[in-house]
């Protein structure tokens, strides 16, 4: 298995060499079993932000609201209030945001655009963490399983097949046009410490077999 990215996988290599050696499971079902567990252990180490604390930043709030009968509604809403002094940094990274996209000819209409960009930028809080979801849904049903993961995620996945050198790839594509260098190394990071996990779990996987083996050895 390989990742186009710089992470060094050759343990990882070395240990699923090994693991199907002692599993009925072909090189391709191996690998495919492994490719989940990689993308699950990168979802659940992919970093999320603090939500409220975006929303607060943004002037804003996120919890639960009262709908018109009065009854709380199921799940966080974001809140947008008017207060222009509250709004004011919201705003102000709006419009570096649209700058340096090149999207800003002037600032009409701004303030009725706020709310929503605000709403967005909240909601992005586990965009990064979603991107393994469509590689988790994949490996999951490629090794027999049901897959049980929420969402959407910009991502992508290949299961390998049976031939001579099976491959699977498992992409994250949640690199967002602002801040990309950050968002990519909040998930380099995740994936390689998913490489580090998912390879201590195929040694201590060995080492019982290992010792089963030997437990079965008469004297």
């Amino acid at each position: 298995m390989s990742a186009n990215l710089q992470i060094d996988t050759r343990e990882f290599d070395k240990a699923l060499k090994e693991y199907v050696a002692t599993t009925s499971r072909t090189l391709a079902q191996a690998i495919n079993s492994k490719a989940g567990d990689l993308a699950s252990r990168a979802y659940q180490g992919t970093a999320k932000a603090d939500r409220q604390k975006i929303a607060a930043e943004l002037g804003a709030t996120l919890g639960r609201v009262k709908g018109k009968s009065g009854k709380l509604l199921k799940g966080n809403r974001v809140t947008v209030g008017s207060d222009k002094s509250k709004l004011a940094r919201a705003r102000s990274l709006f419009v570096a945001q649209l700058r340096r996209l090149g999207q800003l000819e002037n600032t009409t209409g701004l303030t009725a655009k706020l709310p929503g960009w605000i709403k967005k930028r909240v909601g992005s809080g586990g965009f990064l963490a979603a991107g393994w979801i469509p590689a988790m849904r994949t490996f999951i049903k490629a090794s027999g399983g049901a897959p049980r993961v929420k969402g959407r995620g910009f991502g992508r996945a290949t299961k390998a097949r049976d031939v001579l050198n099976p491959v699977a790839i498992l992409e994250n594509n949640s690199t967002p046009l602002e801040n990309r260098p950050k968002a990519e190394a909040i998930i380099v990071k995740a994936l390689s410490n998913a490489f580090v996990l998912v390879t201590a779990d195929m040694e201590q996987y060995l080492a019982n077999k290992a010792q089963q083996a030997a437990n079965t050895v008469k004297p």
